[in-house]
């Protein structure tokens, strides 16, 4: 837990745009887009903003299913 409460003073930057013009109190909030999270009622906010899934890489996110695929999908 301490571990992760001294990672937690450098935050990550947004997952959304990337900027790390951040601001902290009840949440974590982003200046730059304004998104914002998670409050305490989740735990510590610094920690879980810190917490990120990974990433779909960009050839995972774009391969076009089979055609035979996806015919049977109702698609072309």
């Amino acid at each position: 837990m301490k571990a992760d409460i001294e990672q937690a003073r450098e935050l990550l930057p947004c997952p959304f745009c990337g900027n790390s013009d951040l601001g902290v109190g009840q949440w974590v909030e982003c200046h730059t887009c304004s998104a914002f999270g998670p409050g305490y009622e989740l735990g510590d906010p610094l920690v879980l903003w810190n917490q990120r899934r990974p990433a779909i890489p960009k050839t995972l996110a774009t391969v076009t299913p089979p055609r035979d695929l996806r015919t049977k999908l109702g698609g072309v």
